[in-house]
């Protein structure tokens, strides 16, 4: 289960990653060949500096990648200086920007899918974190994840800004850069909370070029598959099994290939499922682990 859960993440981001790293977003559909040189330069940096840094070197791997990505971007045009469009330079968030809270039915049953979403995510994020770390996560562990990220996106819908997600890239960049010790998570948070007050700051840091970004978050990616694939090879291996892997992984990366238009005429709770190649891979994976495929009927006396 969980490195169906890891693997089917990976394929499901894979295309988005690609054609980020190829400029495809930015270049009207066609491939940018200053977004490859660029991409393949930061993924070649960061590779080269994780296997081959010690010690304080592999721990900036991916700032490495990021800072030669970046200064590579401007060389050849593909970057320029953030503006911003707020004239202070410090400045409080504002309660309730977007308008007075209001009740509508709707939006809730929306909230309450869109919150299903996040919750796989977050089990996903905490197992990719458990095996990066090669420990076991207690649950209690999982129902404070759930907890602080509920309380944070109040906050953050309260704040006029973007709720946050769990990113499973995280257990990806800790395996890379080697560092898995809370202080750092919690000064690099206290970090980012001041300079959101800070708005030249927010738009210089979310200027990152885009081939730079998903380069790089591509490289942490592909930590993550590996956990999958370890959880794999510890499985035993039968005609069953096969199945369990194999139709998950197949309809769900199938379904993230689909346009989201051809599931426009079957009802909401439905799209919000079969919309979604990870959830509906997940969801698969948990019918035939538990429902129709048990271990119970398949296993040797």
């Amino acid at each position: 289960m969980t490195g169906t859960v890891l693997v089917l993440l990976t394929l499901q981001l894979a295309g988005t990653f690609v054609k980020g790293m190829l400029g495809i977003s930015t270049a009207g559909g066609t491939v940018d060949p200053k977004a490859v040189l660029i991409s393949v330069t930061v993924v070649a940096v960061v590779i080269l500096v994780n296997l081959k840094g010690r010690g304080f070197w592999r721990t900036i791997a991916i700032l490495t990648g990021t800072a030669v990505g970046w200064i590579l971007a401007v060389v050849l045009g593909l970057s320029s200086v953030p503006v911003t469009k707020s004239p202070a330079i410090f400045q409080l968030p504002t309660l309730f920007a977007w308008g007075t809270p209001t009740i509508d039915p709707g939006v809730i049953i929306v909230a309450v899918l869109t919150g299903l979403l996040v919750l796989s995510n977050e089990v996903a994020s905490i197992a990719a974190m458990e095996r990066t770390l090669n420990t076991k996560v207690p649950p209690k562990s999982y129902n404070r994840g759930v907890t602080f990220t509920g309380i944070a996106d109040i906050m953050a819908g309260a704040g006029a800004t973007i709720g946050v997600v769990p990113y499973s890239a995280s257990a990806g960049l800790v395996s890379i850069i080697g560092v898995a010790a809370k202080m750092p998570s919690i000064v690099f948070t206290i970090l980012m909370m001041i300079m959101g007050l800070f708005p030249p700051v927010g738009a210089f840091l979310s200027s990152v070029p885009e081939p730079v970004g998903y380069s790089v978050l591509l490289a942490s990616f592909c930590q993550m598959l590996g956990f999958g694939l370890k959880d794999y090879a510890k499985l035993e291996l039968n005609p069953r099994q096969f199945f369990v892997i194999g139709l998950p992984l197949l309809i769900g990366t199938g379904i993230t290939s689909l346009p989201s238009s051809v599931f426009a005429g079957i009802p909401a709770v439905l799209q919000y499922i079969l919309g979604n190649g990870f959830v509906a891979g997940m969801v698969l994976c948990l019918l035939l682990e538990h429902v129709l495929l048990p271990q119970r009927l398949f296993s040797r006396d």
